[in-house]
């Protein structure tokens, strides 16, 4: 590589740091000529890398996977195997943003094993953890620890504390999916702690907002406003505008947990400009489809429907087929709300077959689970068992202990309904530990009031009355509408005799 060509690429480094795509852009156009005028294969190679990473961020996965395989190429024409090496790995990356799982999963294992065999155990790492966001990603959550686990020593091994902070904020992130929040709290404050020490901003104002994310899930929502409200001015300071569109929708988040609708609204319309301007499609297609939930939530169902019409070909033209599969899915949340549960299953019907082709096994059980949702609605309470039976082994399988507890609790409520009392005393008993091991309160209240009714079918009425009551203080903490609701059911029991 020339000086000519280095010095275009580091001006390149600093300028697609900053987020200033277009400049960042013109220095590799430039080294690129530079190469092809020279005949510099390698020169070429790296530029290439260095214009599909920006066609990447700019959500053009084509355009991306077309650079790297020119990439690919000129490594593989000059006999560089770590450029082939990096070339592979980010076309696993783009396999993965576009939703394609398999692809992803032979193309990062290549690279591993590339990089392996060099010796490159930091870019092994790397690739550790690209294998780990496709698991997570797939629902093989305890398999994403395990690879975290693995990548974590050796970057710390090598002195790369920033690639460490982001294993350790990823592990957090696998641990809210997991329901761990405990764990989840402990990592990402060691991530926060990390790139502070590191005067890292963008990561410490990504870590801020992961912590938000996990105050809302607590319903600790005074405490997610003021976290988000820490990350916007270093997101703004640095020029973060992808960051600052994302904790605004995150502020719009909260407000629909808190029912604050119309600030909801607000929010999310202050993200979608932003968006629109630096040309991030997917983050575009994320914001309608939350604009459509409060349409939903405020009962603007042909709204809703609207929204989802614009997001899903959105996901479409980007290739992003897990996009695609979510937004069937709402589709056929509002379709159920509007009575039309046959159009509701048919669009469960269209997302099932997307996830299980990109190997979303999470994704495919969620869907499962929906699909029994309309069938109980329905009445049709066997074949509501059937795909709640074919539900609970996948979230067992990826370790998906709150999936398996809600279809654990699906079915005893469909045994309720049947009448079969001692099965659905079974299948609580099995559902409330989970429930309670996760800290998750609505899920234990749920089912409690599950029992509370079972046993006041069989005259337990002291048994009924205190599951009851759990249930009242337990949704206090987390929805109180749920509450009065339990408090109504409860005063309906028969007194006990003087």
């Amino acid at each position: 590589m020339t000086d000519v060509t280095r010095q275009h690429e580091d001006a390149a480094l600093a300028a697609l740091a900053q987020g200033r795509f277009g400049e960042a852009r013109a220095h590799l156009d430039a080294a690129l000529d530079v190469g092809r005028a020279r005949g510099d294969r390698p020169a070429q190679g790296h530029a290439l890398l260095g214009l599909a990473e920006i066609a990447v961020a700019e959500d053009r996965y084509a355009d991306a996977e077309a650079l790297l395989e020119e990439a690919l190429a000129a490594h593989r024409a000059s006999d560089d195997p770590r450029g082939v090496a990096d070339a592979v790995a980010a076309l696993g990356d783009v396999a993965r943003l576009r939703g394609d799982y398999g692809a992803a999963l032979i193309l990062l294992e290549q690279a591993k094993e590339s990089y392996r065999v060099s010796g490159d155990g930091d870019r092994e790492a790397g690739v550790l953890t690209g294998l780990a966001e496709v698991a997570r990603l797939q629902g093989r959550l305890g398999e994403a620890v395990a690879l975290l686990e693995e990548a974590l020593p050796r970057q710390r091994a090598s002195g790369d504390r920033v690639a460490a902070a982001a294993t350790i904020r990823a592990l957090g992130d696998v641990a809210i999916r997991q329901g761990r929040h405990d764990d989840a709290a402990a990592a990402l404050a060691e991530a926060l702690t990390a790139y502070r020490s590191l005067g890292n901003r963008l990561g410490e104002a990504a870590v801020l907002a992961r912590l938000a994310d996990l105050s809302r899930l607590q319903a600790r929502y005074a405490e997610a406003v003021d976290l988000l409200e820490d990350a916007l001015p270093i997101q703004r300071d640095l020029g973060d505008r992808r960051g600052e569109a994302g904790s605004l929708h995150r502020l719009a988040m909260v407000a629909i947990r808190q029912g604050r609708h119309a600030d909801a609204t607000y929010l999310l319309e202050q993200a979608l400009p932003i968006q629109r301007d630096i040309g991030d499609r997917r983050g575009e297609a994320t914001t309608l489809t939350s604009l459509a939930d409060v349409a939903r939530l405020q009962g603007r169902y042909a709204d809703a429907h609207a929204l989802l019409d614009q997001a899903l070909p959105i996901h479409q033209a980007i290739g992003n087929r897990h996009g695609e599969a979510t937004t069937l899915t709402a589709l056929a949340d509002v379709a159920g709300l509007q009575g039309r549960p046959d159009e509701a299953a048919a669009l469960l019907d269209r997302a099932l077959p997307v996830h299980r082709a990109i190997g979303n096994r999470l994704g495919e059980a969620n869907t499962l689970q929906r699909l029994a949702d309309v069938a109980r609605h329905g009445r049709q309470y066997a074949e509501a068992g059937r795909l709640l039976d074919q539900a609970l082994p996948i979230h067992r399988a990826i370790a998906n202990r709150l999936g398996e507890a809600n279809t654990l609790h699906g079915l005893a409520e469909i045994a309720r309904v049947e009448g079969r009392l001692e099965e659905t005393r079974a299948r609580l008993d099995e559902a409330l530990p989970i429930y309670r091991g996760l800290g998750n309160r609505f899920g234990e209240a749920s089912a409690l009031l599950c029992s509370a009714r079972t046993r006041g079918a069989v005259g337990d009425v002291p048994g009924a009355r205190a599951d009851y009551l759990s249930a009242e203080r337990l949704f206090r903490t987390v929805a109180p509408a749920w509450a009065e609701s339990a408090a109504a059911e409860a005063a309906t029991l028969p007194t006990a005799p003087d």
